[in-house]
C-alpha cells in the first residue's frame, strides 16, 4: 500500500512539474544559503574573536594593586597571570613612556603577549621593549644593540640601566583597559634578577580568566572585594559580538516557512480539487496524510542533500577568496552541530506548514456550507498577499540592515585609517627631512601617503593692519605661536616679543606632493608655477560660522587680507655665532662662541600676494589637521619658506631652533600605511632609515591596524550575511512570483476577452508593484526598529549592571541614535538604499506578471 501511495505521489508531482519545480528551488536555496550563512559567520565569528583575544588578551579581569595578593587561590579563577612593574621608563625628559618589569609564562599565554621578532629575555643583561617605546626612546629595531635607559623607580630615584636589545614586543600597553585610573602596564620585560636590581616593585598587575564563559561574574565579584578591578569589554564584553549570527539564522528560518505558505497558498484550489478527487474515489484522510508525506519527501530529500553538497561547495569558494585577501590570519569554524539542528527545524518547518495548510483545505473545502467558500477565497487570498508582503518586507529589512550596521565599522575604519601610522620630526642636532628620504620611504611596502612641511613661526605684515579689529584682538590676547616664551636673552632672562612687529602667525612649507590637499580648499584656480616659486601663497582663517568667526563674543568677518593683496612674513632670530660671544652653542661641529640677542631681531623677510583664503576648518582634515585657532597661518611652497631661513650672513641662530642658510628641509612629515604594512616589511625600514638620518620617529601603526581590522572583520560579517540574506530573499520572491504568475495567466486572458487592453492591465500591476513596494519599504523599517530596540535591550541591562547606568531605556535610544548621526547616517544614503530594495521588490512582481501577459490567449483558456 505505501509503494502505491508512494506512486500516486511521484504521479502527482509530475503532473504539476512547474509548481514542483518552484518549490525544490525554493527549500534549495534556503538550505544552501543556510549552510553558507552559517559556515561563513561561524568562520568570521572565529576569525574576529581570535583577532580580539591577540589584540585585548584572553583575560577576563584584572587587579591592579601596589601590594601583593593571593588572588590566585579563588575557585573561579581558571588561570592568573602576573605582571610585576619596577619602575617607568622616561625619555630624555621627565615623561613617562612605559612600565619596565616582568611577565611572568601565565600572562604571556592569557594575554597571547608575542615578540615581532627575536625573543623574551632570558639573560639579566637582555630586555624585550614595544616597538613604538622604542622609537620614542630614539632607537630602531635592530636586535643586539645597546640601550641607555632611564628608569624611576619606587623611591621615586632616576637609575641609568644598560641592556641588550632581544626582542621587540607586540603592541598591547596602549590597547589594554586600566579602568579609569592611570596605571603603567609593562611594555618593556626583563628577568626577575634584572628587575630587582632596579629597586622594590611598584605595582602587581594580576590579569585573571574564569572557568566556562562566567567573565563577568567574576569581576563583578573581584570588585566587590579589590580596590582597582578592571573588566577586559573589548575582548570578552562585546553585547552584540553574536547578534548578526542569530539575526540571520532566524530570517532565513522565517523566510523557508513564509515560502513555502505562500506557494501551497497560491496552490490551494488545485490541492482542493486532488483532495474531492481522492475522497470521492474513497481514499481515507491518513492515507492522504500519507501522499502528502511522500510528496514532501520526494521534494525535501534532494533540496537537502543539493542544499547543503552546493553550499559547502560556494563555502568552500569564499572561504578561499577570504583567506586569499585576508590582512591577518582567518580561521575556519564550520559548526556542523549548528548545521544539522537547522536542518532537523527546517525539516519540521515544512512539513508543520505543509500538514496545516493540508488540514485547513480538507477542512474548509468539504465542508457543505457553500456560502461561506467566497469568504474562503478572500481569506487565502489576504493571506497570500500578506506572505509576499513579508517577504518583501525582509528583503527591504535586508538592505536597511546592511547599511545601519555597516555604518560604525566604516566609520571606525575610515577614522584609523586617516590617523597616521607614523609620525617623522627634525632630529635633536637640526637634522631636517629631505626630499630625498620622502621619496625612498614612499617606496616601502605598505605606504600609502606621506604629508610633510616645514614649520614656522613668524610675524605678519599687511597694509592697514593696524586698523583692523579682529587682527587687534588676536594680538591682545596672544591667539597664535608664542616662539619666544622659553628663550632667553643675553643677560640669562626669559626673552619677550618686544622687538617683533606684525602679527604672530605660522608658515607652512608643504611639500609640492601634497599642494591639492589644500588647494581643493580654495574656490580660485591656483597658479602652481607662481605658488612653486614663492610668488604666491595661500591664507588660513578658518570660520566657525557659516559667515567669519565669532570669538570673544563678536562676529568677524573683515580680516584685513583679501586675495590680490601682498603679504610680509618676517623672521626672527635669538643670536648669532660670533668669536666675540659671551656664551657658547654646542652645533654638529661642537661647541661654538655664541652671542644672544638682547632682543627678538628680524633676520628675514618674504613678500608674497595671497592666491587664496582657506575659511574651513582644516583640523577635521586627518591628513592636515591644523589647529582651527592658527589664523592667519600661511600655506606657501618650499621656496617661500627656505626664503624666510635665508639670511645675508650665516650662523644666525633662528627661532625655530635651526641656523640660517643651513640646508633647507620639512620638520614634520606624517606617514600613512595600508592594512599590507607589516612589522619586518614596514615598521623596521622606516624605524632603521629614520635612525639612519637622525630623525626623530614615532610608530602608532600597530595600534592602528589592529582598531581598523576588528573594524573590518566587523563589517564584513555584516556585509556578508547581509548580501546573502537578501540573495535568498530575491531568488525566492522570484520564484513565487513566477508561479503566482501562473496561476494569473487564465484571470489575465479572460480579462482581455471581455475587453481590457494589455497597457491597462501593465498600468494595473505597476500600481500593485508600486504599492507593495512602498508597504514592503514602510514594514522593513518597521522590522530594524523592532530588530534595534530588541538588540539594546541588552545593552541596556549590561550597562545598568556594569556601569550602574541610571537613565532610562528610551534615553539609551536617543543616544544610540545621536550615534547613528555621528558615524555618518546621511537621510540622501538612506533614501538611496530604500530606493534600491523598492526597485528590487517592484522589479520582481512586474516583470514576472508582465511576461505572462506577452502569452498566447486562446492557449490559457483552452
Amino acid at each position: 500500500m505505501h509503494n502505491y501511495l508512494c506512486d500516486i505521489a511521484l504521479k502527482g508531482l509530475k503532473g504539476k512539474k512547474r509548481s514542483s519545480l518552484y518549490l525544490f528551488l525554493v527549500c534549495f536555496l534556503s538550505v544552501a544559503f543556510a549552510v553558507v550563512n552559517v559556515s561563513i559567520t561561524g568562520s568570521l565569528n572565529k576569525t574576529r574573536e581570535e583577532l580580539r583575544y591577540d589584540t585585548y588578551g584572553e583575560w577576563d579581569a584584572a587587579i591592579y594593586s601596589p601590594e601583593p595578593l593571593s588572588v590566585s587561590k579563588d575557585e573561579h579563577i581558571q588561570d592568573c597571570g602576573t605582571a610585576q612593574v619596577y619602575g617607568k621608563l622616561l625619555d630624555g625628559g621627565e615623561t613617562v613612556l612605559t612600565g619596565i618589569g616582568t611577565l611572568d609564562e601565565s600572562l604571556l599565554a592569557i594575554g597571547r603577549i608575542a615578540v615581532q621578532s627575536g625573543k623574551f629575555p632570558t639573560e639579566d643583561d637582555e630586555i624585550a621593549i614595544e616597538a613604538d617605546i622604542l622609537s620614542s626612546l630614539g632607537y630602531d629595531y635592530e636586535l643586539g644593540q645597546t640601550l641607555t635607559l632611564r628608569i624611576l623607580n619606587r623611591e621615586e630615584e632616576v637609575v641609568d640601566r644598560k641592556y641588550t636589545l632581544c626582542g621587540v614586543l607586540r603592541e598591547y600597553t596602549d590597547l589594554w583597559s586600566t579602568g579609569t585610573e592611570k596605571v603603567t602596564l609593562a611594555g618593556a620585560c626583563v628577568t626577575a634578577d634584572a628587575a630587582k636590581e632596579i629597586g622594590e616593585v611598584c605595582s602587581y598587575q594580576y590579569f585573571l580568566s574564569a572557568e566556562g564563559e562566567e567573565g563577568y561574574p567574576l569581576y563583578k565579584e573581584l570588585k566587590g572585594s579589590y580596590a582597582h578591578v578592571v573588566e577586559n569589554t573589548a575582548a570578552n564584553g562585546q553585547i552584540a559580538e553574536e547578534e548578526y549570527h542569530y539575526f540571520n539564522l532566524v530570517l532565513i528560518l522565517f523566510t523557508t516557512l513564509v515560502a513555502v505558505i505562500v506557494i501551497y497558498s497560491i496552490q490551494i484550489k488545485e490541492q482542493t480539487r486532488s483532495i474531492r478527487l481522492f475522497r470521492i474515489i474513497g481514499v481515507t484522510k491518513k492515507q492522504l496524510s500519507q501522499i502528502i508525506f511522500y510528496e514532501t519527501m520526494v521534494i525535501l530529500l534532494p533540496a537537502a542533500a543539493g542544499g547543503v553538497a552546493a553550499g559547502s561547495l560556494a563555502t568552500w569558494g569564499l572561504l578561499r577568496v577570504l583567506m586569499e585577501q585576508s590582512t591577518g590570519d582567518f580561521y575556519i569554524s564550520i559548526p556542523a552541530v549548528l548545521i544539522a539542528g537547522i536542518l532537523m527545524l527546517w525539516f519540521g518547518a515544512v512539513f508543520g506548514t505543509r500538514f496545516l495548510i493540508f488540514h485547513y483545505a480538507l477542512r474548509g473545502r468539504l465542508s457543505a456550507q457553500e456560502r461561506f467558500l467566497l469568504r474562503a477565497d478572500r481569506r487565502q487570498r489576504k493571506q497570500k498577499q500578506l506572505g509576499l508582503l513579508m517577504l518583501s518586507s525582509a528583503s527591504v529589512l535586508a538592505v536597511l540592515f546592511c547599511y545601519g550596521e555597516s555604518l560604525a565599522p566604516v566609520y571606525i575604519d575610515d577614522t584609523w585609517s586617516k590617523m597616521s601610522s607614523y609620525g617623522i620630526t627634525k632630529g635633536e642636532q637640526n637634522d631636517y627631512i629631505s626630499d630625498e628620504y620622502i621619496k625612498n620611504v614612499r617606496r616601502f611596502p605598505g605606504i600609502e601617503e606621506v604629508v610633510a612641511w616645514r614649520n614656522l613661526a613668524v610675524t605678519l605684515e599687511f597694509p592697514d593692519m593696524e586698523k583692523n579689529p579682529f587682527r587687534a584682538l588676536l594680538a591682545q590676547n596672544f591667539y597664535g605661536p608664542r616662539p619666544w616664551e622659553g628663550a632667553e636673552d643675553s643677560y640669562g632672562e626669559n626673552m619677550s616679543a618686544a622687538g617683533s612687529e606684525g602679527l604672530w602667525c605660522y608658515v607652512y612649507g608643504v611639500a609640492e606632493d601634497n599642494w591639492d590637499s589644500f588647494f581643493r580648499y580654495v574656490d580660485d584656480e591656483i597658479d602652481r608655477e607662481k605658488f612653486r616659486n614663492g610668488e604666491v601663497v595661500l591664507l588660513y582663517i578658518p570660520y566657525n560660522q557659516e559667515t567669519g568667526v565669532d570669538l570673544a563674543g563678536r562676529l568677524y568677518q573683515d580680516f584685513g587680507v583679501e586675495p590680490g593683496d601682498v603679504i610680509t612674513a618676517v623672521n626672527y632670530g635669538l643670536g648669532e655665532l660670533s668669536e666675540d660671544g659671551t656664551g657658547q652653542v654646542w652645533t654638529e661641529d661642537g661647541a661654538k662662541p655664541y652671542e644672544p640677542y638682547e632682543k627678538l631681531t628680524a633676520v628675514s623677510r618674504a613678500e608674497a600676494e595671497v592666491a587664496g583664503i582657506i575659511t574651513a576648518d582644516l583640523f577635521q582634515d586627518p591628513y592636515l589637521m591644523i589647529p582651527a585657532t592658527n589664523y592667519y597661518s600661511i600655506i606657501a611652497s618650499d621656496a617661500f619658506a627656505k626664503r624666510l631661513t635665508e639670511t645675508d650672513k650665516d650662523g644666525i641662530h633662528l627661532i625655530d631652533g635651526s641656523w640660517s642658510n643651513q640646508e633647507y628641509g620639512y620638520s614634520r612629515a606624517s606617514v600613512y600605511t595600508g592594512m599590507d604594512a607589516e612589522y619586518l616589511s614596514t615598521d623596521y625600514l622606516m624605524a632603521k632609515s629614520a635612525a639612519d638620518n637622525h630623525l626623530n620617529f614615532d610608530n602608532s601603526r600597530e595600534r592602528n591596524t589592529a582598531l581598523r581590522q576588528e573594524a573590518i572583520q566587523s563589517l564584513l560579517h555584516i556585509w556578508i550575511c547581509g548580501i546573502g540574506i537578501f540573495l535568498i530573499l530575491m531568488l525566492i520572491q522570484l520564484n513565487i512570483e513566477t508561479l503566482r504568475g501562473l496561476t494569473q495567466k487564465r484571470s489575465f486572458a479572460l480579462l482581455q476577452v471581455i475587453g481590457m487592453s494589455r497597457r491597462r492591465l501593465r498600468v494595473q500591476l505597476a500600481a500593485k508593484g508600486l504599492l507593495m513596494s512602498v508597504y514592503s519599504c514602510l514594514l522593513g523599517h518597521l522590522g530594524y526598529a523592532l530588530y534595534f530596540v530588541i538588540k539594546h535591550i541588552g545593552t541596556y541591562h549590561r550597562y545598568v549592571e556594569e556601569f550602574e547606568y541610571t537613565d532610562s531605556f528610551i534615553q539609551l535610544l536617543k543616544l544610540q541614535l545621536n550615534e547613528y548621526l555621528t558615524v555618518g547616517w546621511s537621510l540622501p544614503m538612506h533614501l538611496a538604499f530604500c530606493a534600491f530594495g523598492m526597485a528590487c521588490v517592484f522589479l520582481l512582481f512586474f516583470c514576472t506578471q508582465n511576461r505572462v501577459l506577452k502569452e498566447n490567449i486562446r492557449e490559457s483558456l483552452s
